[in-house]
């Protein structure tokens, strides 16, 4: 019976290993899966750093810079996700040595030797690791730096390259353009007034006509009066409360200068407020007002300032070591860059 036993055993491992190779070629997929595409290592991606460095200082390199900032953002993503990916093997070493616990202190008894094996093993590899995550932050840190530096200097090749291309202001080249143009800006400009002598005919009208005047007649008074009513009391307390000499100087011309931004640019954000009073302006005249109020406060500062450091009434106020004379003739220019900046700005 035992001898029957191990014979009918025996068969059935015989079938079944014969069984198995037919099993396995009846299930095997018809085609092979494509091998995937392996990672680059840190020793790639330093090569591809060093080749980049290598072409920026070769001044005759064929390379655009375009093809080596988008090899230095290359590097710099795939750093990223090579330290990404190695994360969690680091949390899986360091809880197989949060299992083994800390190492026995001198006077404990000693741990088993396969045990302290296998904190060696943990604790180089968690070494080895540890490195190839901060080698790969580092990389992508000098990627990241190297695609900035190729930044400034495309900015700098296309302003370069810009400036070989400008005509000078004396030749037809230069106003081939603004001529050329001319005619689509003053119909875009006669567009712009239409909708903006609407919009004031709109504010004319009884719903908006009384905050308008209101507005309109503050904004006057500030200018006519309430910037030499506002210069007084500030030169005055100046020269009360400031010691005298350069201090003093000072003083006075920061107050002329506030006086003038203050009173000018709030007349000018009146005269905004009474025009769209309960929102008549559009978005774009709207934002259009808004960027002139900023203009104006501008051009008030620069007006401002150029009055306090001129003084041509007040020579004893006067800042910089100007004669008379010379700040008698200069004392248009405040005006006129003013008047400049607020064109400017507008066109």
């Amino acid at each position: 019976m035992p001898n029957l036993l191990r014979f009918l055993l025996l068969l059935l491992l015989t079938l079944g290993s014969a069984a198995s190779p037919a099993q396995d070629n009846d299930q095997s997929p018809p085609t092979t899966a494509p091998a995937a595409t392996p990672a680059p290592t840190l020793d790639q991606l330093g090569s591809q750093l060093d080749t980049v460095k290598a072409a920026l200082k070769d001044n005759k390199s064929d390379t655009p810079l375009a093809d080596l900032r988008n090899i230095a953002l290359g590097v710099q993503d795939q750093a990223r996700q090579l330290a990404t990916n190695l994360a969690p093997q680091m949390t899986a070493l360091q809880a197989q040595l949060a299992v083994l616990g800390p190492v026995p202190a001198k006077g404990a008894p000693a741990e088993a030797p396969e045990v302290a094996t296998q904190r060696r093993k943990l604790d180089k590899a968690q070494a080895d690791l540890d490195a190839q995550i901060k080698q790969a932050q580092l990389l992508g840190q000098n990627a990241t730096q190297l695609a900035a530096q190729i930044n400034g200097l495309r900015n700098d090749e296309f302003q370069a390259r810009l400036a070989s291309r400008t005509a000078t202001p004396f030749s037809r080249t230069f106003w081939a353009d603004p001529v050329r143009a001319f005619p689509d800006d003053m119909v875009r400009f006669k567009r712009l007034g239409a909708r903006f002598a609407g919009a004031m005919a709109q504010a004319w009208q009884p719903p908006n006509r009384q905050p308008l005047m209101w507005c309109l007649v503050t904004a006057a008074l500030l200018l006519v009066g309430g910037r030499r009513l506002l210069e007084w009391l500030l030169l005055l307390l100046a020269a009360r409360h400031v010691p005298d000499g350069h201090l003093r100087r000072s003083a006075m011309a920061t107050a002329v200068a506030l006086s003038a931004v203050l009173t000018t640019g709030l007349a000018a954000q009146l005269a905004y407020q009474g025009l769209n009073w309960n929102g008549i302006l559009d978005n774009d005249l709207a934002a259009l007002a808004t960027s002139v109020v900023g203009l104006v406060y501008f051009a008030a500062y620069v007006t401002g300032l150029g009055r306090a450091l001129l003084s041509v009434r007040r020579p004893s106020w006067r800042l910089p070591a100007l004669s008379d004379l010379a700040a008698q003739r200069l004392h248009l220019f405040p005006w006129l860059l003013a008047a400049a900046a607020l064109l400017f700005g507008l066109l």
